[in-house]
């Protein structure tokens, strides 16, 4: 897997994936194991998970730790409307941080949009406390870096970007990275990325 952004469909997301508590309706899970049990991730891990932690307390179960690849795998399949997989490089953000770009010539606004591009894979950890909980932990159990802009983030970094492209002139998967983000900024989206651990 290479660094890949997902642009999330807004109303979807905050409706029912955004504030999943680590208690729901059994309904609700019900729902969520048998939706997209036809796309392939979301079949592979029905087979391969340990479903028995998920405990029945009345009307509601509790999710462990262990089902967060489920939630995250289910949220892929309802939710993406884009998606941009980093062609030219295995570690996009982690790149960055080892050879960062200049940054001098951008103004104070474009500069705040450079930091909220960085938040996308949070690769210093710095965001970390913001994610909902499942996203932190699937993001964990895969080995995977994440971060998730939302749409205000989205409209901020694409505002910027003509100088953030500039600023990273030399990557080659920057156009493409950037059109996904225009569109979800055009759409009120929000943007997770997943980023392997190196």
């Amino acid at each position: 897997m290479r660094t890949t952004f997902f642009a999330w469909d807004a109303p979807k997301f905050e409706q029912k994936y955004l504030n999943i508590p680590t208690s729901i309706l059994l309904s609700q899970w019900q729902d969520m194991l048998s939706s997209h049990n036809d796309v392939v991730e979301v079949a592979d891990l029905l087979d391969e998970l340990d479903l028995s932690g998920v405990v029945s307390e009345g009307d509601y179960v509790s999710l462990p730790k262990g089902v967060t690849p489920l939630i995250l795998a289910v949220c892929l399949a309802d939710c993406t409307i884009g998606k941009y997989q980093i062609l030219y490089t295995d570690f996009f953000f982690a790149d960055l941080e080892a050879n960062p770009p200049q940054l001098d010539g951008l103004s104070a606004d474009a500069l705040s949009a450079w930091k909220t591009f960085l938040k996308a894979a949070d690769i210093s950890s710095h965001f970390r406390s913001g994610l909902p909980w499942w996203l932190q932990e699937a993001a964990g159990q895969r080995n995977c870096f994440t971060g998730l802009l939302t749409p205000l983030d989205v409209q901020q970094i694409d505002t910027h970007r003509n100088p953030l492209l500039q600023t990273l002139h030399h990557n080659k998967d920057a156009q493409g990275l950037f059109q996904v983000i225009s569109e979800a900024a055009g759409s009120g989206n929000w943007l997770c990325c997943l980023e392997p651990g190196t």
